[in-house]
């Protein structure tokens, strides 16, 4: 049904559908997404095998299904994170699946900052 308008794209035996529109990924700077579980980026795909990482996958997704919060870097799942809110402030803990760069460090403290103004707290974090 949705054919007319999409083109398939086959990527590691694994066919998705994207529209028309789409030329490919454009990749001017660097992006750094702290979602929360059970975020459209994952939970929209039947098969998660590829995001995040098989290697990874039981890091984000528990053996039960349960999917936790994580890091995208680039537009590929890097981490986890967890808050703890404590009195005026948030405790940010993230597990990154391989080291970062310093600049994503930069922006995950940009992303972190931004999440503590929106719950009005202070945002303290914790990089692994």
């Amino acid at each position: 049904m949705i054919r007319p308008g999409f083109m398939p794209e086959i990527i590691d035996s694994e066919t998705y559908w994207l529209h028309d529109s789409f030329s490919g990924i454009k990749q001017n700077r660097s992006t750094v997404f702290m979602l929360p579980a059970y975020d459209e980026f994952i939970i929209s795909y039947k098969n998660r095998r590829t995001s995040p990482p098989l290697e990874n996958h039981h890091k984000a997704v528990s053996d039960n299904g349960i999917l936790r919060p994580v890091i995208v870097i680039n537009g590929a799942v890097a981490g986890i994170w967890r808050r703890t809110i404590k009195d005026d402030k948030i405790i940010v803990d993230t597990d990154f699946f391989q080291p970062y760069k310093k600049s994503s460090k930069n922006l995950i403290e940009i992303v972190a900052v931004t999440f503590g103004h929106f719950l009005d707290k202070k945002i303290e974090i914790k990089l692994h």
